[in-house]
């Protein structure tokens, strides 16, 4: 019911993007147009819950969010429905994320620019971390968990089945949870590195006065409609490696709040630095989708101090301007756009839903 509402709202913006991109209705009625457009862009049609609020995909996942805030306790739970569900997408959209790195080569870009230095130590440093996580916990760890749950009830007695059992769960963990999540985490941060390097080198073509502002606007909308189909592919993937990355900070954090629930130091520190190394994924990810909006906003001041073009083109170039002024922005599922406001908002929603749920919890009194 509430997608179907949502979808009301994302059909409207559609016309208005429809009025900015149809230079052939624009000179026939160039005022009664721009009354189309800036009727178009202001008000939209959206369909609301009694006025109050409107009907959007945010508004779906706020309410689902407020229910489990105060229904599921427990994080592990969450974290594999979002595990399960983010390999089930992955699976479904594995050939048109193939595609994507297609799409992004057809957009002009200046590679001699590019500093992929940083990408490759990321990269390195992931499976490096990957690697001494799952070692350290091997080879120092001397109880195991019981994983007769896994097996209906069936316990092993002797102690090298129990610890070859445990290894090969462990194993299976990391191939099919955290090293799916960790390779889109880095897959979306070189993504979104590439698209800003695409915008940049569309912010460079603007000084040049043989630069015709139609040639300018039909970019900048490719550019646009082929970042807004990434986005849309990429969305569930985002918001489920979202999810798992908070309920990896909330159960770590919970354990380093309450030592005592762990027996041997070294998964503790297991624990801690796979909480640093999901907490700096997370901040890397987010910050290179980020970087896309701060990208975006340089093309509408651009612009707007770029007088010798205006002059040429007046109808184009204020198209130009008015299409920019929404810029190019990466969005979670297009619930709300990828902004550095939303890294700490997420941090800090961690932090304090950790805060409280470790106070409300009895155990750690006994």
């Amino acid at each position: 019911m509430t997608i179907s509402a949502s979808m009301v709202a994302e059909a409207s913006s559609e016309v208005h993007l429809k009025s900015l991109l149809s230079p052939q209705i624009s000179e026939n009625s160039p005022l009664s147009y721009q009354r189309l457009i800036m009727y178009a862009d202001k008000d939209g049609v959206i369909m609301t819950v009694w006025g109050i609020t409107p009907m959007k995909k945010k508004f779906i996942f706020g309410i689902l969010g407020m229910s489990f805030t105060y229904t599921l306790l427990f994080y592990v739970l969450i974290l594999t429905v979002a595990i399960s569900i983010h390999r089930t997408v992955l699976s479904v959209k594995i050939n048109k994320l193939k595609n994507i790195v297609n799409l992004l080569n057809q957009l002009k870009v200046d590679k001699k620019h590019m500093n992929l230095l940083w990408l490759k130590i990321l990269l390195y440093v992931s499976i490096f971390t990957q690697i001494f996580l799952t070692v350290l916990k091997f080879a120092f760890t001397t109880e195991y968990q019981d994983v007769s749950d896994y097996f209906f009830g069936y316990e092993f007695s002797d102690d090298l089945y129990k610890r070859i059992t445990y290894i090969l769960m462990e194993v299976f963990c990391h191939l099919f949870q955290t090293l799916s999540v960790t390779a889109f985490a880095i897959f979306y941060t070189t993504m979104c590195y590439h698209i800003k390097c695409i915008i940049n080198y569309f912010v460079g073509t603007f000084p040049s006065k043989n630069t015709s502002s139609e040639i300018l606007l039909n970019s900048y909308a490719l550019i646009k409609k082929c970042v807004g189909e990434i986005d849309k592919e990429v969305g569930p993937l985002v918001f489920t490696t979202i999810i798992y990355n908070c309920c990896i900070m909330c159960i770590t954090l919970y354990t380093v709040f309450d030592p005592k629930m762990i027996k041997e130091p070294v998964l503790l520190l297991q624990m801690s630095c796979h909480l640093i190394f999901t907490l700096v994924l997370f901040i890397i990810m987010t910050i290179s989708a980020s970087m896309v909006a701060d990208s975006s906003s340089e093309v509408r001041l651009k612009s707007l101090l770029t007088p010798q073009i205006a002059e040429n083109s007046t109808l184009s170039y204020q198209r130009l301007i008015m299409y920019a002024e929404d810029g190019v922005i990466m969005t979670v599922w297009g619930i709300t756009p990828m902004r550095k406001n939303f890294i700490f908002g997420i941090l800090g929603i961690s932090f304090t839903y950790t805060l409280l749920f470790y106070n409300l919890n009895p155990v750690k009194y006994n």
